[in-house]
Formats: structure tokens, sequence, C-alpha cells
């Protein structure tokens, strides 16, 4: 007697099931891409020339980051100082506000009309802010308004995540791979 028992719909059934930490991996890098082309973008639009966007510097350092965890699980990581991107002192404030004092600046050397140099000197830490027509403008304190370029971009973005992340997009991810 001769049993025949076809068992390759269980086996790819099977290999699919092997590749969803894969596919997870897979949607992670599709989720942080997207994720920071939204936040550069963001900070295209909120920090355009005339406002305050002069270098690109937080633009130029957004990333992201998926991280082995080990044991086929992995992480996410979006924002500034993130593998080859630098750190950006004020991302943080420029997205949820606040207020800057000054802490070591003491003194300023400034050019008169006549090209002499003077050295003013302060009782207290000042902070020079740019003005649009060349000059400064000196302050103790200064309160930066809360721009919302990164929280607003992830609270949007987080149920895409979790609809990313579902056991049917993953299963279907795994199939493809």
């Amino acid at each position: 007697m001769t049993i025949k028992a076809d068992f390759t719909g269980a086996y790819k059934k099977l290999a699919t099931l092997y590749h969803i930490p894969d596919a997870a991996r897979f949607q992670m890098e599709r989720f942080g891409a997207q994720t920071t082309k939204e936040l550069k973008l963001s900070v295209r639009s909120k920090f355009s020339k005339g406002r305050g966007r002069r270098t690109g510097h937080l633009f130029r350092n957004i990333a992201y980051q998926v991280n082995d965890l080990g044991n086929r699980k992995y992480g996410l990581i979006v924002g500034t100082g993130i593998s080859f991107a630098a750190a950006v002192k004020y991302a943080t404030i420029q997205d949820k506000g606040g207020t800057v004092t000054g802490k070591n600046w003491k003194t300023m050397t400034r050019t008169t009309k006549t090209g002499k140099r003077v050295v003013i000197h302060f009782k207290r830490p000042m902070l020079a802010i740019p003005q649009a027509d060349g000059s400064l403008r000196l302050a103790h304190k200064v309160k930066i308004p809360a721009s919302h370029w990164f929280s607003d971009v992830i609270k949007k973005r987080r149920s895409i995540l979790k609809q990313m992340m579902s056991e049917d997009e993953l299963l279907k991810v795994a199939r493809r791979l």
C-alpha cells in the first residue's frame, strides 16, 4: 500500500511564517524612510529662508536607523543624531518651544562705523539675536514658539505604523520575500 501526500502548501506556509521577522524589518525600513522624508518636508515648510532656516543644518541631519535587538527583533529610531547624522541641539526646543537664556556670553566685540573695535561687557550673560536689517538685538531671555515640526508628523504617522505592522500586512510582505 502506497500513500502519497503533498506537503508543498504546508512548506510554503511554514516558510512564510519563518520570514515574518524579516518582513517586520522591511516594513520598519519602509516606515523610517517615509517618516524621514515627511519630517524633512515639515522642516522645509516650517523654517523657510525668511523665518530662521539659513543653513539647513536641521534638515540635513534628520535620519532613521533600524536596530537589531537580538532574537530576530528590531527597533526603529527616527530623529537627529542617528548613525551618520549629527545631533542638532536646538531640535527639541524648536519642536516643543521654550525659553532660551544666555549661559557664558558676557562680552561682545563690535566694529563701529569708523572701523574701530569696541568690547562691550555685560553684568550677566546675553543672547544676540540677528535682525533682518543685519543688526543684533541683545536679550537675556528669548521665548521660542513651538513649531511642532517633529511631533505633528509622528502623531500623524502612528496609525500608519500600526497598519503597516498588522498581521495581515506582515503576511503579505513575508509571502513576497
